[in-house]
């Protein structure tokens, strides 16, 4: 199907955009034990796992936490826990989203433990790393306005739906909204849920 196609195709691409990744921070795991580079094609293995829209968030992250540390006077892409503190604390000042601390520290621990490093040597494995995005979190959080449940609708607009699905005088864009918003109700189903779906395959049981 054309949706399980363009899925493959697409976590294709970002698998072979890590192990890029993976190359150009010299991590330990695309190298054999002779000291020779393994095939590419081998290494994207090591995300078979993954979800091609987890996968396009942690390179896409990473990658940038990578330029921030080009700009520093070395250029060296070695990192420490130190660094990636700073470059948390680098988001403090910024118009940054709640959820970026926290991102910056999932994309640095999943590319660190794909690429092979010892978890000793992991710059996430220690606490204060995760503290330093938890606690940005808090500010960033604190600079936005409050984020509610979404309203329901009320018992009598779900029920004045049902009849409205049947009516045949109705007109049929009426009936057809009715309709999805009857499923997205009963399914609980959000908007994007329902994105995918293919009319054509929809059949009335």
């Amino acid at each position: 199907d054309a949706r399980a196609t363009a899925e493959r195709e697409e976590h294709r691409r970002w698998s072979v955009e890590a192990v890029r990744v993976l190359l150009e921070v010299r991590a330990p795991v695309t190298m054999d034990p002779d000291g020779k580079h393994r095939d590419e094609s081998l290494l994207a293995n090591l995300f078979t796992a993954r979800r091609a829209s987890t996968l396009r968030s942690r390179v896409r992250v990473y990658r940038k936490f990578l330029g921030w540390l080009r700009l520093r006077p070395t250029g060296s892409l070695s990192y420490t826990s130190g660094d990636v503190i700073a470059y948390l604390l680098s988001h403090e000042g910024a118009e940054s989203g709640v959820s970026v601390p926290r991102s910056v520290v999932y994309a640095v621990a999943s590319m660190e433990k794909h690429g092979g490093w010892p978890e000793e040597a992991r710059t996430c494995r220690g606490p204060l790393v995760l503290g330093t995005a938890e606690t940005l979190e808090q500010t960033l959080s604190s600079r936005t306005a409050a984020r509610g449940e979404a309203i329901r609708y009320p018992v009598l607009v779900i029920i004045s739906l049902e009849p409205t699905v049947l009516d045949s005088k109705s007109l049929l864009v009426t009936r057809i909204v009715a309709g999805y918003m009857l499923i997205n109700i009963w399914a609980c189903m959000r908007y994007d849920d329902t994105r995918a779906v293919e009319p054509d395959k929809v059949r009335d049981r």
